[in-house]
């Protein structure tokens, strides 16, 4: 695959990943733990630095996390406590994280030949969980054991970042 194309390719599943996010961005906060991460969180209130040094040097909560500290104090510095930036924040992320893993699983998988598989390891990572949370938020038992089985399962810091955010 020709760089351009494989560009383009991870140019059209970010896309398609901020797509599937696209709904979200009118939801509000969710009452799982927004309430004391964003509005009761006292090291994210502005970008002095003394909320530099607590984000550098603090594990609020469990987790230590001081990009995601400063990235919720720059949303706020920008819009406030409003849900809208926050989701819009986790969209974007999400839909780079989705580019940036196809590339990643092009150049580590090339050499299968298969010439998809980097395709579908984007696809697996871009949706692989999307329709558990859905299917968890209508009460489907199924769904909630798979995602309860994912985090019991994922590495710490991964389930500390998934149970972190708005995913």
């Amino acid at each position: 695959m020709t760089p351009a194309r494989l560009f383009t390719a991870a140019l059209a599943a970010a896309v398609v990943a901020f797509l599937v996010y696209l709904p979200s961005l009118g939801n509000a906060f969710v009452n799982w733990d927004d309430r004391a991460m964003l509005f009761e969180n006292p090291g994210i209130r502005d970008l002095g630095w003394g909320s530099l040094k607590w984000m550098l040097t603090t594990d609020y909560m469990s987790a230590y996390q001081p990009h995601g500290w400063l990235g919720y104090a720059v949303i706020i510095k920008v819009q406030g406590l409003r849900p809208f930036g926050f989701h819009l924040a986790g969209a974007l992320i999400h839909a780079a994280n989705t580019g940036l893993f196809l590339l990643a699983a092009w150049k580590l998988l090339a050499f299968t030949g298969t010439g998809r598989s980097d395709r579908l390891c984007g696809a697996a990572f871009a949706f692989g969980y999307v329709h558990h949370f859905v299917e968890a938020a209508r009460g489907k038992a199924e769904s909630v054991k798979a995602l309860t089985e994912y985090w019991r399962d994922a590495p710490p810091t991964m389930a500390t970042f998934v149970s972190h955010h708005d995913i």
